[in-house]
């Protein structure tokens, strides 16, 4: 049965390695590895600013700096910090200059905005270095857990990059540094309003200090914007106007666009209201810095708007992500979806929100602040709280009907999907769900960590239900741990038992689909006496499955029977139809890994019957595959085929590409086993990209020593080292057993085919050790192999 590739269902100790893995795993890293897939080319740039103005001397100080020469010596990357007072212009300059030198970087540009100086919800580096590896190609578990390993994976996947990094917006050097590169053919550009000296002294960074507009470019900003023949026509006006907005750009905008929008109005009255403004606030609050200036020019266009328009403004400011589109708007307002598009695009063209891409707007953490102060001025406790609500009901209902749109057969663990009075966009189809889930995720993860300004409800276990498949199935899995966490949280702080079991099952789900065997293992047990406390006999048998598969992988494969088969009896117990399938498939998947084939055979038809009857694809396809497994080792191909057949166009109909890689794994070691050995690499190759895309390690790992086999039988045998070599320290890390020891098994080939005779006995005794532990029939191949290694090395003797 070697190069068995079966999938185990997952609902929602240490382990043992031999002592000499480690110097095995050093024996073979020296050799060629299979080379990553293409890295993406990334182009994060936001849209550029539009009628941009002036900063000539800037831009090419920007030029100068980040066009050094590193052939002439320079020690490191180039860092240009540019630093100013609020509003002065420092990401527009920034965006600016990127897409003037956009050709510059053609591996890619990465932006990110670390609200350094946002109250609520400043970007950390660990949250940043995971979308910034995203955005480079990993996915899932190849995310590293910790901030360092982070920041060492980011360094080393830029190394011979030419990139621009963008980091916009800093509080101080200890948000940058774990984001900086650490290639000389990157350029990094910092933004903040603080000086960043010390990222110079110890980065060597170049330092741009963004003053205030010149007058004539102020005055040509406002003409730019209001209009030449207006602006001609007063042309005192416009130049007391900017000397009013002190030349600073994001003033000077939100006043040109009032102007515009009010065409009826003479400059000199905006003027004299702007100027009673600012001796308004001056009686106020002591001091004359631009940002009290900056909030008068807010508080003067604030007060243009219409009462709703001003209530739409205030509410944004209790947005705890960062983008929205006017569905959010519509949310916090309890308004329809058609007024809450009027209103954004109202601010929008005021200037007190900036369209980013089309439907989607950001706030300038100044105005947000601004926002909020006036909430908290003229909204009282209650309409705040009722806002927040309203917008996490908004997110709540919009990601479930985005999963139902999803996954149908997720319907039945989710709350009712919004009714057509909610201020929720509908989708056509999968590919507009996915779309919001993408574009949204960021906010879904946000009102999770702020879960507690809507009083720790119960909403926030069904948020993390709602996002759930969409996460794994995404291989999102830092996001998963994060949302999963806090409802964890939140179940706790309200001692709901029942609501901490489930979310301790979904985080030990994500430990499985990351490899972390042990960390999972505890979680589910964690679980299981939960739901004994509580005689909830149906979670104890999901529970259960999901045990089952953490301990098979365990090398476990007895306790793994033992738990499928108690699963197996409570689903069947409680009628749970969709259950009893998930652990016959599962039981099935154990059989196979024991050599049971005629047993895991039952056990599969069952289930398949029962997936079909509910109709469940995700399911209903890994079935399909575990039975071509089982036809392929009874030598029974056509069958095998056909099955493996069956779950490809399966996959592909529902877009499930972690199921199509791990398919594609399977036909290509039964095209193997037909001795069609070129197709059989072809389809392993391409389960191997799709299962790196996804990041299923499994998936991987199963479709190096898949090819390994194929391309051993070839005698092409440093290609197979190769992908030998790449498995092992993966399966050894994850606790993955079963294929470490096939790893060890394929090297241990090919050092016998290459008449390394010692070396290859050590690596198949290892494999056999691991084996025997097991309990499976490669154990009793193994012993044979070293056997007929014995006798031929001892025949050989003179």
């Amino acid at each position: 049965m070697t190069g068995s590739s079966s999938r185990s269902h997952e609902d929602a100790s240490d382990i043992h390695i031999h002592a000499e893995r480690d110097a095995i795993v050093a024996d073979v890293m020296h050799l060629h590895v299979p080379p990553p897939a293409p890295l993406p080319v990334p182009r994060e740039l936001p849209l550029d600013v539009s009628g941009f103005i002036g900063r000539t001397t800037e831009l090419e100080l920007l030029d100068q700096l980040l066009a050094a020469d590193h052939d002439k010596g320079a020690p490191a990357v180039v860092i240009t910090a540019v630093s100013g007072t609020p509003g002065v212009g420092k990401t527009a300059l920034a965006i600016h200059w990127a897409h003037q030198a956009n050709d510059r970087f053609p591996d890619g540009v990465l932006y990110t905005d670390l609200r350094g100086y946002d109250s609520n919800d400043p970007a950390s580096p660990a949250e940043v270095l995971a979308a910034f590896l995203r955005s480079l190609g990993l996915t899932g578990n190849r995310i590293p857990d910790e901030v360092d390993e982070r920041s060492a994976r980011f360094r080393s996947m830029l190394h011979g990059r030419r990139m621009l990094v963008i980091l916009d917006n800093a509080h101080d050097v200890e948000q940058v540094r774990p984001l900086l590169p650490g290639a000389v053919s990157c350029r990094v550009i910092v933004t903040s309003r603080d000086d960043l000296s010390a990222l110079g002294a110890g980065h060597g960074a170049k330092q741009v200090d963004l003053d205030l507009l010149p007058t004539a470019d102020a005055v040509q900003l406002l003409r730019t914007v209001i209009g030449e023949e207006r602006a001609q026509a007063e042309p005192d006006a416009v130049e007391l106007l900017a000397e009013y907005c002190v030349r600073l750009p994001l003033a000077l905008r939100i006043a040109a666009q009032l102007a515009v929008r009010h065409p009826a109005v003479a400059l000199t009255r905006f003027t004299s209201e702007l100027a009673d403004e600012q001796r308004r606030l001056s009686r106020l609050k002591a001091g004359g810095d631009t940002r009290m200036t900056v909030q008068s020019v807010f508080s003067w266009s604030y007060r243009y708007l219409s009462p709703i328009e001003a209530q739409a403004f205030r509410l944004l400011g209790l947005h705890p992500g960062r983008g929205f589109d006017a569905f959010s708007v519509s949310a916090l307002l309890e308004t329809g979806t058609e007024d809450g598009r009027d209103l954004t695009e109202t601010l929008s063209d005021a200037n007190l929100v900036q369209e980013t891409r089309a439907g989607r707007f950001l706030m300038h953490d100044l105005l947000r602040a601004y926002a909020s102060r006036l909430a908290a001025e003229f909204d009282s406790f209650d309409a705040r709280k009722a806002a927040r609500q309203r917008l996490f009901d908004y997110y709540l209902h919009t990601a479930t009907a985005a999963t139902v749109m999803l996954f149908p057969h997720e319907r039945r663990r989710l709350a009712d999907p919004p009714s057509s009075a909610d201020p929720a966009p509908r989708f056509a189809g999968p590919a507009e769900a996915k779309a919001w889930f993408d574009a949204e995720r960021p906010n879904l993860l946000a009102i999770s960590a702020h879960s507690e300004e809507y009083g720790w409800s119960s909403g926030e276990e069904e948020l993390a239900t709602a996002v759930r498949r969409y996460l794994e199935t995404g291989a999102h899995y830092t996001e998963a741990l994060t949302i999963h966490g806090n409802a964890l949280e939140c179940a706790r702080q309200r001692d709901d038992r029942e609501a901490e079991a489930h979310e301790l099952n979904s985080l030990a789900v994500i430990k499985l689909r990351q490899g972390r065997l042990p960390e999972s293992r505890d979680l589910n047990l964690q679980a299981l006496a939960i739901f004994e406390e509580l005689r909830d006999r149906v979670a104890q048998g999901a529970v259960l499955t999901n045990l089952g598969s953490v301990e098979l992988r365990l090398g476990n494969g007895a306790t793994a029977v033992d738990h499928n088969r108690r699963s197996l009896a409570l689903r069947r117990e409680m009628s749970d139809r969709l259950g009893e399938g998930h652990a016959l498939n599962n039981l099935g998947f154990v059989f196979i890994r024991l050599g049971l084939l005629e047993e895991a055979l039952d056990e599969l038809q069952q289930a398949l019957v029962i997936f079909r009857e509910l109709k469940v694809p995700t399911d209903e396809t890994i079935t399909l595959g575990n039975l071509g497994t089982v036809h392929r080792e009874l030598g029974r191909y056509d069958e095998a085929q056909s099955n493996l057949q069956a779950a490809l166009e399966i996959s592909r109909e529902t877009d499930d590409r972690a199921s199509e890689g791990d398919v594609l794994k399977d036909m290509g070691l039964l095209l193997h086993d037909m001795g069609r050995d070129d197709e059989a690499v072809v389809h392993l190759e391409r389960a191997l990209t799709l299962s790196r895309e996804v990041g299923d390690q499994n998936g991987e790992l199963e479709a190096h020593n898949g090819l390994g086999e194929v391309l051993l039988r070839q005698h092409l045998h440093e290609q197979a080292w190769s992908h030998f070599a790449a498995a092992l320290p993966m399966a050894a890390g994850s606790g993955a057993r079963y294929e470490q020891a096939r790893a060890l098994a394929g090297l241990g080939h090919i050092l016998r085919a290459t008449d390394r005779i010692p070396e290859a006995r050590r690596h198949l005794q290892q494999a056999l050790e691991i084996y025997v532990g097991l309990d499976v029939p490669e154990a009793d191949r193994i012993r044979t192999y070293l056997a007929d290694l014995d006798g031929s090395e001892a025949s050989a003797k003179p």
